[in-house]
């Protein structure tokens, strides 16, 4: 809390409601419906408030009881007590049906926070860098979570957007007085930070482009406008506005004279190929000479993604001798490399900015049954998990296309579908690598058939909540060694044609479903140990690296007996480098007085772990279901407990 902008400040709204009280002391306002009228008297402060709009807004859209305006007269006592000065008059007053709280200039902490934004950029408008600056950051120090958490009525949720939006405005011109004081790679930090937690917000990436380009990496800044069109392209279906196609021009004409280079060729033994990688004239020299530039790993990591795209390509043009023939428009679609869909954006990635990380919680592990348990209605739980074991059950998911799952996206509900291909043993499998041994039915012809099925059946609108698509449930799951991945010819020859497999389905579910966002999934204990030898652990993640890579979100389940907490750190940590990660399965084996499962949500969810876990990419944590989550009453108190405290819908 900044200081001296907030000694005068009596009143703190923006994070957790907290008042200074008549010790000077900064107490926070628990209670709920003291909190709800506090609330209520702030956002409309100075003003008087009628006796049944104040009673709304404690009830919330629930029917009052009898006894509504008694209990409202002991809420106003209680704060009075709170907030009034020893010897002071009482800063809310009251008169025949309606109540005031007199608030002056400086006493509310988003009135300074507004006041410095304005100081701020009437400081830039000037030319004092510096001085915008200061103010600017001090206005920032002062947002301490959403002041949204706690709104109580239509007009303190409108205040709170407000706010948000002022929020927003203050970071924007943080970035121009760093981009204006010739500081642009600190304002290209900042900014990257921002478009991962607004992904399609042009402001924010028209500022990143401006600041790569002062930075001197216009590459780079064409990098980030190519990402954000190809975003805005598969979200809405529109170009960026006339601010970054502008910037684009300016990039364009700035690199029109480089020299073009040869084609540049990466040979990959392991996969086999030879690509050659022409350079766009208007913006050669400057790619060249960036990738020329860049660490080994960062140039190796350039390569993967590029040979990713080619075998996807390779694959998709050649997978006619194995696979059912697509419809002619998704043929059309497969057989060009920059059709492949971009990455699409997890909603709400980081997580939340109140006092607490916010996470999406789930509960399988069918929709249907999850939908009427009571940790449903009693908590934020956002999502309802399904688990696909296999063709028997695509006529009753297609049966909920219609109403079912149309219904669960109108209440504001993700959905999230894991695809267990369990129901056959493996076997010998012939794939275009040679033959492999592994689970037939992912490879099957019929596979991608069904997979059309569930992504039509699932499928929502783009801009509505999500359908978040694990696939294969675990990846030693699927071939017929257990104890790890052995780099043998069969288990190795498995594995590629199911990347290819993987990336087919990633393609089926974004072209059927615009609302799909797909990655692999894993189990939660493959981070634990790396054996080069047997190829377990991070080893199998590099084996997948460049699928990881273009996958939308990062999955893996957590149900071991044992400490699933050390492994949801070690996963998040190892899949965060690829993308927002999210517990598909939490619920350990082995448990029935829920002692494992009360032991990993302490962990996991300790104030500094959890915040730790959420910076590195945690977005999501689905229960395996109800029956592990009220295994006993007290672990149905703790699970209530975490998703209330961090959940998010």
């Amino acid at each position: 809390m900044s200081e001296p902008e907030t000694r005068h400040v009596k009143y703190f709204v923006l994070g957790p409601l907290q008042v200074r009280d008549a010790d000077d002391a900064v107490v926070a306002v628990n209670a709920e419906k003291p909190r709800l009228l506090l609330t209520e008297l702030l956002a409309r402060r100075n003003r008087w408030v009628d006796t049944d709009v104040l009673v709304d807004a404690l009830w919330n859209g629930r029917t009052p009881p009898a006894s509504a305006r008694g209990n409202l007269k002991t809420y106003v006592h209680q704060l009075r007590q709170l907030v009034a000065r020893d010897g002071a008059e009482s800063p809310i007053s009251s008169r025949r049906g309606s109540y005031q709280l007199a608030v002056d200039r400086g006493e509310l902490d988003c009135d300074v926070f507004e006041d410095l934004i304005a100081r701020g950029r009437e400081a830039l408008g000037g030319g004092d860098g510096a001085a915008a600056e200061q103010a600017l950051r001090a206005a920032l120090e002062l947002w301490r979570g959403d002041p949204g958490r706690v709104a109580a009525s239509q007009g303190t949720a409108a205040e709170a957007t407000r706010l948000r939006e002022l929020r927003w405005v203050a970071r924007d011109a943080l970035a121009d007085a760093l981009i204006a004081d010739g500081r642009p790679e600190e304002a290209v930090a900042a900014l990257r930070a921002l478009s991962v937690e607004e992904p399609l917000r042009e402001a924010t990436w028209a500022r990143l482009v401006t600041a790569l380009r002062d930075a001197g990496r216009p590459a780079d800044a064409l990098a980030a406008y190519q990402k954000i069109r190809d975003d805005l392209v598969a979200e809405f279906g529109a170009e960026p506005g006339s601010r970054l196609r502008g910037l684009h021009a300016e990039l364009l004409a700035e690199t029109e004279g480089d020299p073009v280079p040869p084609p540049r060729r990466f040979d990959d033994p392991a996969e086999g190929l030879a690509v050659s990688a022409p350079v766009p004239a208007r913006v050669s020299a400057g790619p060249a000479r960036w990738f020329r530039s860049r660490p080994l790993a960062v140039r190796a990591a350039a390569v993967v993604s590029v040979l990713a795209l080619v075998v996807v390509g390779t694959v998709l043009v050649n997978r006619t001798t194995v696979s059912t023939p697509a419809p002619p428009t998704e043929v059309a679609a497969h057989l060009r490399l920059d059709a492949i869909a971009p990455k699409r954006p997890v909603p709400g990635f980081p997580a939340g900015t109140g006092e607490h990380p916010k996470l999406l919680f789930g509960l399988g592990d069918e929709a249907t049954e999850a939908a009427r348990q009571p940790l449903v209605h009693q908590a934020p739980v956002g999502m309802l998990t399904t688990w696909y074991d296999g063709p028997d059950e695509l006529a009753q998911y297609e049966s909920w296309g219609p109403q079912v799952i149309p219904g669960h996206y109108a209440a504001g509900t993700a959905m999230h579908l894991i695809l267990i291909p369990t129901y056959d043993d493996p076997e010998p499998v012939d794939t275009e690598y040679g033959p492999g041994c592994g689970k037939a039915y992912p490879l099957s012809p019929e596979f991608l058939d069904h997979m059309r099925v569930l992504a039509k059946a699932f499928a929502g609108e783009a801009d509505g909540p999500p359908l978040y698509v694990s696939v294969f449930n675990g990846m030693l799951k699927v071939v017929c060694t257990e104890e790890g991945y052995h780099a043998d010819p069969l288990t190795t020859n498995y594995y590629r044609a199911l990347k290819d497999r993987y990336l087919e389905i990633r393609q089926v579910f974004h072209r059927h479903a615009p609302n799909a966002r797909v990655a692999l999934n894993w189990d939660g204990w493959q981070a634990e140990k790396d054996d080069p030898q047997l190829g377990s652990g991070r080893s199998l993640m590099d084996l997948f690296s460049d699928a990881l890579a273009v996958s939308d979100f990062q999955s893996f389940n957590a149900f071991q007996d044992e400490d699933n907490a050390a492994d949801v750190e070690r996963m998040v940590t190892e899949l965060g480098k690829y993308g927002p990660v999210m517990v598909s399965n939490f619920g350990p084996y082995k448990d029935p007085a829920g002692a494992r499962l009360r032991s990993d949500l302490t962990k996991v969810f300790a104030p500094e772990q959890i915040a730790e876990l959420a910076s590195r990419g945690l977005f999501a944590w689905s229960f395996w279901t109800h029956d592990y989550v009220d295994v006993t009453p007290e672990s149905y108190a703790l699970v209530k407990d975490v998703v209330t405290r961090y959940g998010r819908r």
